[in-house]
This record gives structure tokens, C-alpha cells and sequence, in this order.
């Protein structure tokens, strides 16, 4: 029995990995800017849209986005609410 737990839980990495690519993936082609959400229809100057795409790594490449994605929810960082 224990066994057959342990192969189970291996085999929930890659899908748990092609899963979190999936529900990445599908955040960033979302149509809707990120900082146009947080901002909420606000204007404001092009330096607070860098600052607020700094502060939520949305300036570095995707891959990095992602890498930062995975490793705060694996921490339980779910972002802010």
C-alpha cells in the first residue's frame, strides 16, 4: 500500500508542473492589463505604471515571471487579495 501511495504522489509532479504552465499561460494572455486592474481606470504617470510593473515582476521575461509565480505559491503566497 505504501507503495502504490508513493507512486502516486511521483506522478503528481508533472501534473501538478503542466498544470501550473497551464494556469500561468492562461493569465498571460488575458486580454486585460494587470496594472490597468490594480490601477482601477485611475490615470497616473508612465513612472507609477513602471514602478507598480517593478514591484509585481511584470517587467522581467515571462519565464522569470513564471519561476516567481511558482515559487510564492509554493510558499503559500497566493498574492494579495
Amino acid at each position: 500500500m505504501l507503495r502504490y501511495v508513493g507512486k502516486r504522489l511521483l506522478q503528481l509532479i508533472p501534473v501538478l508542473s503542466v498544470v501550473s504552465i497551464i494556469i500561468f499561460g492562461m493569465i498571460r494572455i488575458s486580454p486585460v492589463d494587470p496594472v490597468a486592474v490594480i490601477l482601477g481606470g485611475k490615470q497616473t504617470t508612465p513612472e507609477v505604471i513602471a514602478n507598480i510593473r517593478a514591484l509585481y515582476h511584470l517587467d522581467q521575461p515571462i519565464p522569470n515571471q513564471y519561476v516567481l509565480w511558482v515559487t510564492g505559491v509554493v510558499r503559500g503566497d497566493f498574492g494579495q487579495g
